[in-house]
Parts: structure tokens; C-alpha cells; sequence
């Protein structure tokens, strides 16, 4: 930039990135203003030009299958005379969950009494006994037993799936009055 002095104007020469002068005529004041402003903007720093770099990464995770069981509810024949003379039927549920197209069984064991089998189990008071079975099926025709053919399979879909259990306790004497009781054992294998 150059400027030559002469009485109440500056004439200023502005060497510009073209490569052609630009020369006009412009008070002192004004050239005083300009002067500053470009002292000003040659001394800050440029504003930086954006760049970019880009990369990419995968996000995983590994869903092994998996089953639980839960939610039960307990098969409570009530309260009957103590001869039997028709059969009496009741339900129980639980829950199954497993992960999506994890496919899987439901055995059901023999119960607890000694001597029960998964055909004939038992509920007990003590010694006596009180002969019950369970089925898969609402038609108590098909044993639900911890084995092949007699346990339920399914497949998970990732939601909960009830099952229900049929029960039935044939026609019977009972040699004991009170209370008889039983445990299940539930197991899923996927």
C-alpha cells in the first residue's frame, strides 16, 4: 500500500491480489480509517479454511440363545371328600421366554413322593398317597412327562409364552384326611 501526502486528501495506491493498483482519492480521515482496518486485518489471524477427515466403525454384540422360566402358578385340586368318585381337574401355568428361533423343551418331572413316576404321580401326607396326573393337552390325553415323546417343545420368538398344565386326579379312596401336597420340577432345555 502506498499514499502520497498533499493538503487535506491522501491518495492511496492498494496493491491487491489481482495484481492491479486501485488508486483513489480519499480524505485523511478516511484514508486513517482504512489504513487501520487493513493494519488490523493483516495482523489477525486468517480464519481457518474447514477440512474434514472421516473414518467409520462397526457397532456389535454377540446375542447368545437363552431360556428362563418363571411366573407359576400353583395346581390346587380344593378341598373333596375323602372318596373320590369322579375325576377332578385343574390348571397351572408358568412362563417361558427364550430368545427369538431358539427352539426348546419343557420337561416335567416325576414330583417328589417316592416311587411317583411322570404316568402315576403322587401327592403325599406323610405315607399316604393321592394319585394325580399332568397333560399337555386340554383333552388330558397327552403325558407330560421330562423325556421324549412326553415333553412340550416350542420356539422362542423373544416374547413370553404361557403354558398350561392339565391335571387330573383320577377316582380314588384317599387313606389319610388333611392336606397332600407336591413339587414339580420345571426344566427347559434349549
Amino acid at each position: 500500500m502506498l499514499y502520497d501526502n498533499r493538503p487535506g486528501q491522501l491518495t492511496l495506491s492498494i496493491y491487491i491480489r489481482a495484481k492491479r493498483i486501485l488508486t483513489r482519492r480519499v480524505s485523511r480521515a478516511a484514508a486513517s480509517v482504512l489504513l487501520v482496518s487493513l493494519c488490523f486485518a493483516a495482523i489477525l489471524p486468517r480464519p481457518a479454511e474447514a477440512q474434514t477427515a472421516t473414518g467409520s466403525f462397526q457397532v456389535l454384540i454377540n446375542i447368545l440363545k437363552q431360556c428362563t422360566v418363571s411366573t407359576f402358578t400353583n395346581m390346587d385340586f380344593g378341598t373333596n371328600p375323602g372318596i373320590i368318585t369322579t375325576p377332578i381337574t385343574q390348571t397351572s401355568t408358568f412362563v417361558v421366554l427364550c430368545t427369538g428361533t431358539t427352539p426348546y423343551t419343557v420337561g416335567l418331572d416325576a414330583g417328589t413322593a417316592p416311587g411317583a413316576t411322570v404316568t402315576t404321580r403322587q401327592m403325599q401326607q406323610g405315607a399316604a398317597r393321592i394319585n394325580y396326573a399332568l397333560y399337555s393337552d386340554a383333552g388330558r390325553t397327552l403325558n407330560w412327562g421330562n423325556a421324549a415323546p412326553d415333553w412340550v417343545s416350542g420356539t422362542g420368538t423373544g416374547l413370553p409364552q404361557t403354558l398350561t398344565v392339565y391335571g387330573r386326579v383320577p377316582a380314588q379312596v384317599a387313606t389319610a384326611t388333611g392336606g397332600y401336597t407336591d413339587t414339580i420340577t420345571v426344566t427347559v432345555t434349549y
